[in-house]
């Protein structure tokens, strides 16, 4: 388990940091006085996040503005890391989702999740791997859903970037523990953000939903206490993780299940 002392040392980058989840694991952090760099492309809100995270930390909260979807935009966020800190967690968290039957996705929808959710998280994650087996430490926190587990209709192809995230953070975790890295994912159900917005703008999805909707403060609140307590993966909601589980042991079972309980989009 680590302790507040190991805390103090670390310095994390966490990516989609502006809003929701990823603004509340930065606020967590900063709570444990990790030193942090955010980043999103937005950067008045970065602006805010930094603000509320420097009311809890003495050390410094570093913002940059990044396009994810964009290999250059990344290069160029990577190189500036590089010159100016030695990293020691990586948050992997920045990631979006548009909620349709796989027929009405466009090509465009369908690259910007593959990209952001996948590609993105892999070539951050690349980077900074060699460097973490070089001081035989590190953590790396990639955030994938229960969407990973099970998928739903109107989630084809944002379940399968999950899929991919769950899929290569269990392989790196093989990979990399002789080295002493800690690599932990992350499987929450939806979460009240403004995810949404964009992956379901209607509001129906959370509003039927009701109380399986997670809070991302509590979310957050889990992510910092299972790096402290190194879990392998945080899942949340009980009752979509028990699904998750039945659906592997009861498939037919488990398409019923997910076919009607749990298929509100």
């Amino acid at each position: 388990m680590k302790d507040a002392k190991w805390f103090t040392n670390q310095v994390a980058l966490v990516t989609g940091a502006s809003g929701g989840l990823g603004a509340q694991i930065a606020i967590g952090l900063a709570k444990r006085d990790v030193q942090l760099i955010l980043v999103a492309r937005n950067m008045t809100k970065l602006e805010q996040v930094a603000a509320e995270c420097q009311l809890f930390t003495t050390k410094p909260v570093d913002i940059y503005s990044c396009d994810l979807t964009d290999d250059a935009s990344i290069d160029q966020l990577l190189g500036n890391l590089d010159a100016s800190y030695k990293i020691t967690m990586v948050i992997n968290n920045a990631g979006l989702g548009y909620l349709k039957l796989a027929k009405d996705l466009s090509e465009s929808e369908i690259s910007q999740m593959l990209q952001l959710n996948l590609n993105a998280l892999i070539k951050i994650t690349q980077h900074f791997v060699p460097r973490f087996i070089e001081a035989k430490s590190g953590v790396i926190v990639n955030v994938a859903s229960q969407a990973a587990k099970s998928a739903t209709a109107k989630s084809s192809v944002y379940s399968a970037t999950k899929f991919g995230v769950l899929g290569y953070s269990n392989a790196l975790r093989l990979e990399l523990k002789p080295y002493g890295i800690h690599v932990m994912t992350v499987n929450p159900g939806p979460i009240a953000t403004d995810f949404f917005d964009k992956a379901e703008p209607t509001g129906k999805y959370l509003e039927q939903l009701g109380s399986v909707v997670l809070d991302p403060v509590k979310v957050a609140g889990e992510v910092v206490k299972g790096i402290e307590r190194e879990k392998r993966e945080v899942n949340l909601p009980k009752t979509m993780n028990f699904a998750s589980k039945l659906n592997i042991l009861f498939p037919k079972i488990g398409d019923k299940l997910l076919g009607s309980i749990f298929n509100k989009k």
